[in-house]
């Protein structure tokens, strides 16, 4: 039974119900199972203690089994009740499918005979396709971006499929992501441009992982996984990037880390790894697909302005600009003229949010 019962299904809450809602936000949370949230209030009270030195924009899971309409519903009276300059709901993510090691990620083509699945494998779609197309249409119209987990060739193709047959505003700026990406045709890439949707990307799994691409991704998709994780494809078709990690799925969340592998495509942290050192970008044991590396200053855009334009925020974070909020940090060197190897070195001197110094490295 929906909490919304007695409502237009499409036509969303009465104000009145929304605030109802959202006063007992931990039990909607929980009802939604997003039980490894932080309670949005938690932010209130940092916010009204001026305890809240960073810009949260939020987005929320839903899943497939509940009603989306419902879902996104409940999530708009998160937003009603709890708004601020710190805090903004941005997002509603969806997961369009699992992941390669799973073999649950959607593919075109089937699974290797390897993943021990049999001949005709291709793995699953978690939504229905018009129940999808319908909660993302639902999620723009009501004033949210949508960032959509896609790992496997077909769940993007479906995905791109889905917004392309929505009935949305083409003048109006959405700014839909998705993210993950490991598989994704060449025509595709193209259909992001086409469709104004930005790829969001974790390069921190962009090299031949030790002890896991020849053991996982190979066995499992083949020649495949030599082209997995485009990323120059989507800067030379004219597609926006933005980086994150995928902490903790993704190893220490050092963004020096990410953008030194998006500009060698090859090992960062080889301690971490528990490898040697290389010593030069070309040394091929690592390197994964050099035609998708990208330079210093598109890293660093992916991580700066483009995930500020992501997140509705570009016009006051993202880069130093006269009426822009001073945010930014103080590094130890410069990365645009160094070795590509030694940007994994770099060390933040200092941070400052809203122009007050919130860490200073000790000895400085």
């Amino acid at each position: 039974m929906s909490i919304f019962e007695g409502e237009e299904v499409g036509k969303g809450p009465k104000k009145e119900h929304l605030d109802e809602v959202s006063r007992d936000i931990p039990i909607v949370l929980s009802i939604l199972g997003f039980k490894w949230c932080m309670d949005p209030e938690i932010y209130k009270e940092l916010i009204n203690d001026d305890r809240l030195k960073i810009r949260v924009s939020a987005g929320f899971s839903i899943s497939p089994d509940i009603s989306p309409i419902h879902q996104i519903d409940i999530i708009r009276g998160i937003r009603e009740r709890i708004d601020s300059n710190y805090f903004k709901t941005t997002t509603i993510k969806f997961l369009a499918d699992g992941v390669i090691e799973g073999t649950t990620a959607s593919l075109i083509e089937p699974y290797e005979i390897e993943a021990g699945k049999g001949e005709n494998y291709y793995g699953d779609f978690l939504w229905d396709k018009d129940e999808f197309s319908k909660a993302i249409e639902y999620a723009n119209k009501n004033g949210f971006s949508i960032h959509v987990h896609s790992i496997g060739d077909n769940a993007t193709k479906l995905i791109l499929d889905a917004i392309e047959k929505d009935d949305l505003d083409d003048q109006t700026d959405y700014r839909n992501s998705i993210t993950y990406i490991q598989l994704v045709r060449k025509e595709d890439i193209k259909r992001f441009k086409k469709l104004n949707i930005i790829a969001s990307v974790q390069p921190y799994w962009h090299l031949k992982g030790p002890n896991w691409w020849d053991v996982v991704d190979y066995k499992l998709v083949g020649e495949r996984a030599k082209h997995e994780y485009p990323l120059n494809s989507f800067v030379e078709a004219g597609v926006r990037i933005a980086s994150s990690s995928d902490h903790s799925a993704t190893p220490v969340p050092n963004p020096f880390f990410a953008i030194q592998a998006g500009v060698t495509r090859n090992l960062y942290n080889a301690s971490y790894f528990c490898v040697k050192t290389i010593c030069n970008i070309d040394e091929e044991k690592w390197l994964l697909n050099q035609e998708e590396r990208v330079s210093v200053e598109e890293m660093v855009r992916s991580f700066t302005i483009n995930g500020a334009y992501l997140i509705f925020r570009d016009d006051e974070i993202g880069s130093i600009e006269v009426g822009k909020y001073a945010d930014f940090i103080v590094l130890d060197r410069d990365i645009f003229g160094i070795e590509p190897l030694d940007i994994e070195k770099t060390q933040v001197l200092m941070t400052f949010f809203d122009g007050e110094v919130v860490y200073q490295r000790d000895n400085l």
